[in-house]
């Protein structure tokens, strides 16, 4: 997926702006996969970042992603162009990781993580997001494919203790860097589709 993102950036293709938008939020979320910036941490983070710069972590931690899209959608009261926006980059995000890890059920998964989360939201439970994030990352370890679940029944995955506090840093680092960018970009876009462009 890095090089599919990096190639559409750069891409001299004719696009729609909801086309760009779709490709900017792929290409923000890959950077997940790339080695940790040099911070005091970085050191105990790329110890156990090999293990999740994939597709399957890349495809999990999307999910949640276009959860954060929505709710912000919702938070900034972001309606105008929502459906549309939101229905093509899914569409497509769906389209090029069932193409990048050979399975044909991205659709379900999606909803099952966004029935999740949004359930967790409207309870208040954010601290539980988090948990059921990182749990479903680690599920993901060594581009192991993602599943659907039963989060009623959910077996939870034990697993290294310094593991789990690296990718937790690594997805909080994401969560700061990356997702105010992603939220700009949808602002950004839907600016410019107020004043006509497409």
């Amino acid at each position: 997926m890095l090089r599919w993102a990096e190639e559409q950036r750069v891409s001299r293709e004719k696009r729609s702006i909801i086309q760009d938008l779709s490709v900017l939020t792929i290409y923000g979320i890959t950077r997940f996969a790339l080695p940790a910036t040099r911070t005091r941490q970085a050191g105990f983070v790329d110890k156990i970042k090999p293990a999740y710069s994939n597709d399957s972590s890349l495809f999990e931690l999307g999910c949640y992603v276009y959860f954060r899209i929505d709710l912000w959608h919702v938070q900034n009261k972001c309606d105008k162009f929502r459906k549309d926006a939101l229905d093509f980059c899914l569409d497509e995000f769906v389209s090029v990781f069932e193409d990048a890890l050979g399975f044909d059920y991205a659709n379900e998964i999606i909803q099952n993580r966004l029935d999740l989360y949004g359930q967790l939201i409207r309870e208040g439970d954010s601290d539980r997001i988090n948990f059921y994030l990182l749990q479903l990352l680690i599920r993901t370890k060594n581009n192991t494919l993602p599943e659907l679940h039963d989060f009623d029944n959910y077996t939870i995955v034990i697993s290294d203790f310094f593991e789990k506090m690296g990718l937790e840093i690594t997805v909080k680092a994401f969560e700061s860097a990356m997702l105010p960018e992603i939220f700009n970009n949808f602002k950004y876009i839907y600016q410019r589709l107020e004043n006509g462009q497409h």
